[in-house]
């Protein structure tokens, strides 16, 4: 199922909604794992940078190397429904990376 939504929305809110997230690195990986949606990344581009690193040996983001890999990704629907019109996840999302940096 796609769903277009007819305004704009905040990325945290699309990521915290979502069942999962797969990109090739950067922000929006470091935010599903940070508020514990699951993250998958197919970066190939060399050497991953310190955050990268520690999600990927706490697993909290996982990187898929090849082609093989993708078997990894466990597709799940949330058992909570969360709208994002209308609500704002910046809380969780900064209660989350204080957690995580606290808690090392």
């Amino acid at each position: 199922n796609v769903i277009i939504p007819d305004e704009i929305l905040n990325g945290i809110d699309l990521v915290a909604c979502a069942d999962l997230v797969i990109g090739a690195g950067g922000t929006v990986n470091r935010e599903a794992a940070s508020i514990g949606v699951p993250a998958y990344t197919i970066y190939q581009g060399g050497t991953f940078g310190a955050v990268d690193r520690m999600l990927i040996k706490t697993k909290r983001m996982i990187h898929i190397k090849d082609k093989k890999d993708f078997k990894k990704i466990k597709i799940e629907k949330k058992s909570k429904k969360v709208n994002p019109v209308g609500e704002d996840f910046s809380e969780l999302y900064i209660k989350e990376v204080e957690d995580l940096l606290c808690n090392k």
